[in-house]
């Protein structure tokens, strides 16, 4: 597994990703073979434009609120709430809040 964190050791993921204004800003919690984990970062009213995945991605938000939109359904999602999403179905975020969300990829 290749990740700047120590292994089998307690850290906070909110210190990850430094909020800049009006950018989008991620940094890689662990890559596999398999998938990997990153949290992103958005301050408010940042727009993530619409795109699609080439896995399937699971989206958490940590801190903060998103609008998550996903097949034209938009979602609100604040901290503690996820959502699935199959691969190449298009989504897109609008920060509601500065916000911070790990994306996780899961590979077939």
């Amino acid at each position: 597994m290749d990740t700047v964190f120590e292994i089998n050791k307690p850290a906070k993921i909110t210190s990850v990703a430094d909020y800049v204004e009006g950018k989008v800003t991620g940094e890689s919690i662990f890559k596999t073979l398999q998938g990997s984990v990153t949290l992103v970062a958005v301050t408010k009213g940042t727009e993530i434009k619409e795109h699609t995945a080439d896995t399937d991605i699971m989206v958490q938000v940590i801190e903060g609120e998103i609008i998550f939109n996903v097949n034209g359904n938009a979602n609100k999602m604040e901290a503690g709430d996820f959502i699935l999403v199959k691969k190449l179905t298009p989504h897109s975020v609008n920060a509601v809040t500065n916000a911070k969300f790990t994306i996780s990829k899961i590979k077939e």
